[in-house]
């Protein structure tokens, strides 16, 4: 089974990651975090709470043998799901196969609002996806990420100080 946990920035998705993780582990399940080579911060929760350490992705399938089996583990999970590599779909699907859980967590759209490919692809290839929501500086429910730093590029790795969770109306008059 495939699980996609996703949602704007600040909602929560690698604290859900997470706990999951740990439900899993205390059930006895031997479990495989990745996570993407891009994210680098020394970090992996917003509220500095424990995160399973997490092994790096990189572009290169070659050298990422592990992930495309899932092997020994019972469970793999992939937090900042939004940077895996398009070949790790793939993977994925190898794992589900094999009858292995998968959950993976990241972002459902950027900063501009364009869903990220990669995404959506789990999205389709998924049996239960949920949808968490942030709270905006404004009071209301959080469904977009509003980049506070001028826009470089795409991808740019970030927290607090370049982000913030936005509501429709907010994330529209600030982008």
């Amino acid at each position: 089974m495939l699980e996609v946990i996703c949602g704007p920035m600040f909602a929560g998705k690698s604290t859900a990651l997470a706990e999951r993780y740990y439900a899993l582990q205390a059930k006895g399940a031997k479990v495989k975090m990745f996570t993407s080579s891009a994210d680098t911060r020394p970090y992996r929760r917003h509220d500095r709470g424990a995160f399973p350490e997490a092994e790096p992705v990189n572009k290169n399938p070659e050298s990422d043998t592990g992930i495309q089996l899932g092997a020994g583990f019972d469970a793999v999970m992939f937090d900042e799901a939004q940077f895996m590599p398009e070949w790790v779909c793939g993977a994925l699907g190898a794992i589900l196969r094999a009858g292995k859980l998968v959950t993976v967590a990241g972002l459902d759209r950027d900063s501009e609002g364009a869903s990220w490919p990669v995404m959506l692809r789990l999205v389709g290839m998924s049996q239960n996806v949920t949808f968490l929501e942030a709270t905006c500086g404004c009071g209301r429910p959080a469904h977009y990420t509003l980049r506070l730093s001028p826009k470089a590029s795409t991808i740019a790795i970030g927290g607090a100080e370049a982000y913030a969770p936005a509501c429709k109306k907010c994330w529209e008059t600030r982008t």
